[in-house]
């Protein structure tokens, strides 16, 4: 089966799956969904970057497991920040008046045609206003209108 639909996990999505916290269970659900085939799944390099900066002084062991799982599922998927996606960012920043993380990763979405999944209503919002230039919505929304779990995370 080949893979068609492109997803880009966010940070914060992430954080909730290695934390057991949120919407935990909808992102499992998609990472497993991904390693399975059924989707196309991508992460940017900076969100390596800000979960190490999170966890490598609280747990450097659990550090570099998680480093190495994300290797594992997302492989060559591991988009850089290169000079268009660097560009792209501050364009993100002074449209939507996004920090920077969160700017590297929706240009990143925008440079992949990925959907971006992410348990930031915040970020949902300020995106909301682009007319759907960067698509997003949650790991729950997303697992269920895929049909990838019935009940909500908090069930």
């Amino acid at each position: 089966m080949v893979a068609t639909t492109k997803l880009l996990l966010h940070t914060d999505a992430l954080i909730d799956f290695y934390s057991g916290k949120g919407e935990h269970k909808s992102v499992h659900a998609v990472l497993k969904s991904i390693e399975e085939g059924e989707f196309e799944g991508f992460i940017s390099a900076s969100t390596i970057m800000e979960l190490a900066e999170l966890m490598i002084h609280v747990n450097p062991k659990l550090c570099f497991q998680v480093i190495n799982s994300l290797h594992t599922t997302f492989g060559e998927n591991i988009i850089p920040v290169n000079s268009r996606i660097a560009v792209e960012s501050v364009q993100a920043k002074i449209k939507y008046g996004l920090e920077t993380p969160d700017a590297v990763i929706c240009a990143t979405a925008r440079r992949c045609d990925a959907l971006l999944l992410t348990t930031d209503n915040g970020l949902i919002r300020s995106l909301a206003q682009g007319a759907g230039e960067i698509n997003t919505t949650t790991p729950l929304d997303f697992a269920k209108k895929a049909g990838l779990i019935i009940k909500t995370d908090s069930e």
